[in-house]
């Protein structure tokens, strides 16, 4: 980048990193480091043609000093009315919200805030300001025909429409023989003996049944697909920080799942 003069420079910015990381750096080399890291950011920001950043990070003053063209800010529709705030207040003509507010809405960690009860400025906006000049994705890749008729019809108003990949989809369910009926590709499964509880030093929740339960089900689909559906096929999504990370450590024993994608509900949105 422009302010970094020179290939000696990154060089000596990477060993200074690693020293760093490694808790090696004398006082000297951590404030030649802060120096260094400083320049490099700024090259950064100054000369990229896109920047990435969370929505708190838009009010770091390096970033307010540059003009924008555009501004996309994806999942609006969990970001609060005031924590939007800092992306209003950047250089640019021109802000675009993408996001649902029908999924999940805006965290409310605080007790203040759940009292306040802040919704998104997306959800403002689409549903008053801008009510009629939003705009309304309807295409659905993801989700099958029939998997999302009552979303369709109960959260989405009946407007959901060219359902993409719903054959193909079919075809291999078909094709595998796993499920009862391939147009129905949905199966649930009860865990009677299962018990939550909480690891230590943390307020979330972990299941060891449940997690048994999906090692079970991911291998169970792997040989009854027999190559149609794969471990990097295969996704398990947890409602609990804790469960992801038990379910996680878990499927990581078994080789044949490995490459199976593992996560919680908000990594997810």
């Amino acid at each position: 980048t422009e302010p970094m003069e020179n290939r000696a420079s990154h060089a000596r910015l990477a060993q200074l990193h690693r020293l760093e990381k490694e808790g090696k750096a004398s006082p000297e080399e951590s404030k030649l480091y802060e120096g260094l890291m400083k320049k490099a950011q700024e090259g950064v920001i100054k000369t990229a043609q896109v920047l990435l950043m969370t929505a708190s990070q838009c009010g770091v003053k390096k970033i307010t000093t540059r003009k924008f063209e555009t501004v996309a800010v994806d999942e609006a529709s969990q970001i609060t009315e005031l924590a939007m705030f800092p992306v209003l207040g950047l250089q640019t003509e021109s802000i675009v919200l993408v996001g649902d507010h029908k999924q999940l809405a805006p965290r409310q960690d605080l007790p203040l805030a759940q009292q306040m009860k802040l919704d998104s400025l997306f959800q403002r906006l689409r549903e008053k300001e801008l009510k009629d000049s939003s705009l309304m994705l309807t295409d659905v890749f993801r989700m099958s025909e029939q998997a999302g008729r009552w979303h369709n019809e109960a959260i989405y108003e009946g407007k959901l429409e060219n359902w993409h990949n719903t054959e193909a989809r079919n075809a291999k369910m078909r094709e595998t023989n796993i499920m009862r009926d391939p147009h129905i590709p949905v199966a649930i499964v009860e865990v009677n003996d299962g018990v939550e509880n909480t690891p230590p030093n943390s307020f979330s929740k972990r299941n060891s049944a449940e997690v048994s339960m999906a090692v079970k089900v991911a291998k169970r689909v792997i040989k009854e697909a027999r190559g149609v559906f794969t471990a990097s096929s295969i996704a398990v999504i947890a409602l609990y920080a804790a469960q992801e990370e038990e379910l996680k450590a878990t499927f990581a024993e078994h080789k044949e799942l490995q490459g199976v994608v593992i996560g919680t509900v908000d990594s997810w949105q």
